[in-house]
């Protein structure tokens, strides 16, 4: 089973998905970490994650692509964040059926904007002021909006309360991976 985990900076994905993989035995993929691991990062592509903003999808797949296809590693995945808009959604699930696989459920983490703001201030990095954390909500909303839409149609998307409790959460997505499992 392959698994999308997705919701706003600050929403819980990190935390999620490692306890999901664990849970579930699924190989977990942080896109940020692998992206911050490559020793040959171009220079271009570096000073855009130092700005905090989002990578062209060209460059995220092609990555992607090559760290699976090096594990030769096709199911069973937990993709944190990744992919994060349609484009990168259609190449990787075409790349999936290309291996016989499939992407089977995308579980988005609602946060307000709000909470957003106010856990993203808590963990405040450099200048990210309340202005230029709104401003990267504007861009991550205009992105996965249609992201989220397309995945309703496809009928994989589940949305889940994502201002509880770490359990509660933990607990709602246990319940939904399961009864998807067992579907």
């Amino acid at each position: 089973m392959n698994i999308i985990l997705f919701g706003p900076p600050g929403s819980g994905k990190g935390t999620q998905g490692k306890l999901l993989s664990e849970k579930f035995s699924l190989y977990y993929l942080s896109s940020g970490e692998l992206f911050r691991n490559l020793s040959d990062l171009p220079k271009e592509i570096d000073e855009i994650m130092q700005k905090g903003d989002l990578l062209p999808d060209d460059f995220v797949m092609d990555q992607l692509k090559k760290h699976f296809e090096a594990k030769n590693l096709y199911d069973n995945i937990l993709f944190d964040s990744t992919p994060r808009s349609v484009g990168q959604y259609i190449e990787m699930r075409n790349w999936l059926e290309n291996h016989g696989f499939t992407m089977d459920l995308a579980l988005y983490l609602d946060v307000s904007r709000e909470e957003t703001i106010k856990r993203l201030a808590l963990r405040h990095r450099g200048d990210d002021g309340p202005e230029v954390i709104k401003e990267r909500l504007l861009e991550y909303d205009a992105i996965t909006a249609p992201l989220r839409e397309m995945l309703d149609q496809d009928g994989i998307l589940v949305t889940v309360n994502g201002e509880r409790s770490i359990e509660e959460i933990f607990s709602d997505l246990v319940k939904i991976v399961e009864k998807k499992q067992h579907a």
